[in-house]
């Protein structure tokens, strides 16, 4: 029994993902992404994007305190 992913440094994982990939080319049962999909890809990956931004920017809507009410470690 082999090593767990777990417990992999991240060039060993690396390592096996990347063989793992080569032997699923040369055995011909790896997916190849046509550009259409390379490109509907990328657009939900930036739509996804986004909205994690948008719902960041929403969470965060206490003002920040002036300078001169702002507390310093220490201060008490």
């Amino acid at each position: 029994m082999g090593k767990s992913f777990r417990v992999m440094t991240k060039e060993e994982r690396s390592r096996y993902a990347s063989m793992g990939g080569k032997a699923a080319h040369a055995k011909g049962v790896a997916h190849k992404f046509t550009s259409e999909e390379a490109r509907r890809a990328g657009i939900l990956g930036g739509r996804a994007c986004q909205a994690r931004r948008r719902a960041a920017k929403k969470l965060d809507t206490t003002p920040c305190p002036p300078p001169e009410m702002a507390v310093t470690i220490g201060d008490e």
